[in-house]
């Protein structure tokens, strides 16, 4: 498919576009605009048109051309034709030189400005005939010379240029004039190739050297003769010879020196036409055209890449941003190979998998400049880092240092630190953490590697207690009258780490454990006792004398209830009833000893328990929480009662509450 434009300008410029559109090709865009519009562009072009071309008419007036892309455009130059011997108006009786056609190449960098100037047709005869513009002859009475038409670096008519000649790149000569009346019945002298036609009677020659003068063609200056004028031209022409009135002038030479593949048509040769079909030199004014043959491209094209060059923690697209050198072929494709897989077109690259990924990425021009390849590195981790801790699980009796080990994934981004959190104080960050206050203490911590992956908290528990438990014992204080079950009760401070086991001796005996010591025989005892509490700290050895002379009342305890479900961990309201009874010397007093278990509690698994205080009435309470282990047949709590009489013998009565594993048990 072809497209055509035809636009004209207001300074005489004619545009003509041909766009050719092949399936494997991208369209060719161009813009309109030399001199009074913008500068043409070309763009995305992997095709070069045929014929991108600016035709220049003949307007009188230098005019200008801005280069719209570096690269080797086509110059044709048509100079004009001589004038007319009109005598008898309006019948021509011979024309004048037609003009000659000159063409070449020539390398043009964008943003260059060019001149191109278009002769005028010479006057016809009659009187003060004008020569045409840009170095035609004026003639007094014959015809007047055709101008050339010539491309230049610089501005200014042809002649003008005298001084700067290597500034015009291509000349095409007008024709000569004609003589006046016919008496000749000869045509003008054409333009030339090289060498312009010569003029009638003396025969010169306009060649690269020598004419009339550089860019203008001889006037005829008076009426005595009815010659006409030379053409103007590299050199101009030379006018008719004054001693043979009614001569035609001569052509100017035309000129190819400032382009390469140059070549030169006479007038009087068939030359291209600049409608595309073709004729014997060139009639009435001149033209020129400018046509764009191809990019001039050496330079490979740059692509670049907005890969991050840290650890990312999510999928990444690379865009790749291919640009050619300003002026240059444009871009034609950008390739690339992800780890060294199978190459690939395009410019924007998916990655997911996580790891070290390499991308290597180059474009091509449409030139064929292939570009050196880049390289970038894509690093992707996705997985948390795992910090770990050496907190002991148990309770110690000693500052603790905890250290967190933090470690990630091989092959991964690496760990970029590690926090932590003590007691829900500051974030700090570190591995070492020194704890030195008693108490439970709970230490939060995570980790962040360097793709900025956060990990999910961890916690761990640090339970320092410095202080010994204390252990005391409701032994009696005086003599007794009855068999004595002392019960020792041990507790460890306020948020301590708990009781861990009770020792006894009885006697110098061997060393028993428990909390609970029966002494029946009677006689002086000594009982010495002590704890350990679960951090390992062990209280100094505490003694007791024990006086003891049977007589024992009778006691009996109830419970309203012997069993508690469920374990929801509350606090249940436990009533104990108490009979108690002496056949002697009457009841002194009731107490409730001790609450036990077969567990170990914690120190406020028992609330509101009275030890050891006399019991007014017949009913007790106190508070047992609802509470067992995970493991084993369930908790037993053991609830001692002691009744003494009024002589001191006593009678201890126990009574128990299950919370069982399960309700079936």
């Amino acid at each position: 498919m072809t497209s055509h434009w035809l636009h004209k300008q207001k300074n005489g410029l004619k545009r003509i576009s041909k766009i050719f559109t092949k399936k494997t090709l991208s369209c060719l865009v161009l813009s309109v605009g030399i001199s009074l519009g913008g500068v043409p562009l070309i763009s995305n072009s992997s095709a070069y048109a045929d014929s991108n071309s600016w035709d220049f008419q003949y307007t009188g007036n230098v005019q200008s051309f801005t280069v719209p892309y570096t690269g080797t455009y086509k110059l044709e130059t048509w100079g004009a034709q001589g004038g007319n011997d009109t005598a008898n108006v309006p019948t021509i009786y011979h024309q004048g030189g037609l003009g000659g056609y000159a063409e070449g190449e020539v390398s043009l960098t964008k943003g260059e400005t060019i001149y191109v100037v278009v002769g005028g047709k010479g006057a016809d005869t009659r009187t003060s005939t004008n020569g045409g513009y840009n170095g035609g002859g004026n003639s007094v009475h014959g015809s007047a010379g055709g101008g050339a038409t010539h491309i230049a670096t610089a501005d200014g008519l042809l002649a003008s240029l005298s001084n700067d000649k290597s500034a015009v790149l291509i000349v095409a000569g007008g024709g000569g004039g004609v003589d006046y009346g016919g008496k000749r019945d000869m045509d003008g002298g054409y333009a030339g190739g090289i060498s312009g036609g010569p003029s009638y009677g003396n025969n010169k020659t306009a060649t690269q050297t020598n004419g009339n003068s550089f860019g203008q063609g001889e006037p005829v200056s008076s009426m005595t003769f009815d010659s006409g004028a030379g053409g103007g031209g590299w050199y101009g022409g030379y006018h008719g010879e004054s001693k043979n009135q009614y001569s035609y002038g001569g052509g100017g030479s035309s000129y190819i020196g400032g382009v390469s593949d140059g070549e030169t048509i006479e007038g009087n040769q068939s030359v291209p036409s600049p409608s595309g079909e073709t004729e014997t030199g060139k009639t009435g004014k001149g033209y020129a055209r400018i046509t764009f043959i191809k990019l001039d491209d050496t330079t490979s094209p740059v692509t670049t890449d907005n890969a991050p060059t840290d650890w990312v923690n999510k999928d990444v697209t690379v865009d790749l941003t291919a640009t050619d050198n300003d002026g240059g072929s444009g871009v034609a494709s950008t390739y690339y190979e992800l780890d060294n897989g199978s190459t690939q077109s395009g410019n924007a690259i998916k990655i997911s998998d996580k790891g070290v990924h390499t991308l290597t990425y180059w474009s091509v021009d449409n030139a064929g400049n292939v570009e050196t390849q880049h390289t970038a590195t894509v690093k992707i981790d996705k997985t948390v880092p795992v910090t770990t801790d050496n907190a002991p699980t148990d309770w110690v009796n000693k500052d603790v240092t905890v250290d967190l080990t933090a470690t990630d994934n091989d092959g991964d981004s690496g760990v970029a630190s590690t926090y932590y959190e003590l007691d829900n104080g500051s974030t700090q960050s570190g591995n070492v953490i020194k704890i030195s206050d008693k108490g439970v203490h709970t230490l939060t911590y995570w980790s962040v590697d360097n793709a900025g992956n956060v990990e999910t908290q961890h916690t761990a528990t640090v339970k320092i207690d410095k202080t010994v438990p204390v252990t005391t014992d409701n032994a009696p204080t005086d003599w007794v009258n009855k068999d004595v079950t002392v019960d020792l009760t041990a507790t460890d401070n306020d948020g301590g780490s708990g009781v861990a086991s009770t020792y006894y001796q009885l006697d110098n005996g061997s060393t028993q454990s428990g909390n609970a010591i029966k002494i029946s025989d009677e006689g002086v005892h000594t009982l010495t006792y002590w704890s350990v509490d679960n951090a390992g700290n062990t209280e100094q050895f505490n003694t007791k004398t024990i006086k003891l002379d049977k007589t024992a009342p009778v006691l009996n305890i109830s419970l309203d209830k012997t069993t508690i479900w469920p374990p929801n961990h509350k606090m249940v309201p436990i009533t104990a009833t108490i009979n108690a009874s002496d056949g002697t010397s009457e009841i002194n007093s009731v107490v409730l000893t001790s609450i036990t278990s077969n567990e170990t509690l914690q120190s406020d698994d028992i609330q509101n328990s009275n030890y050891n205080k006399p019991i007014s009435g017949s009913t007790d309470s106190f508070e047992l929480r609802a509470d067992r282990l995970g493991r084993g047949n369930g908790r037993i709590y053991t609830v001692t009662y002691t009744a003494m009489d009024n002589t001191g013998n006593v009678t201890t009565k126990t009574a128990t509450v299950t919370v069982p594993h399960d309700q079936s048990k």
